[in-house]
């Protein structure tokens, strides 16, 4: 399959469909950062539900979620890798 680029919410998006055996590559890049997001799905999905959920996978990288727009991603201050439970 070829990529495609797509507009969401007044962002520009580069979407990129490869097909791997029974599942498909999709990488999501934003033009004005260049961060990229990598998703598989099953062939047998929609484009469209590829898309939404590589783009959403990237908004939510970029910070651009408005659920979490206010909340940190882990509680306390100090800096580390995971969660001390």
């Amino acid at each position: 399959m070829s990529g495609a680029s797509g507009d969401d919410g007044g962002r520009e998006y580069l979407i990129e469909f490869i097909e791997i055996g029974q599942a498909v590559r999709v990488a999501a890049i934003d033009t004005e950062t260049g961060e990229e997001v990598v998703i598989q799905a099953p062939k047998t999905a929609s484009l469209e539900d590829m898309k939404r959920l590589a783009v959403a996978k990237l908004n939510r990288k970029l910070g651009f979620t408005p659920d979490r727009a206010d909340k940190k991603k882990r509680p306390g201050e100090t800096p580390g890798r995971g969660i001390i439970v």
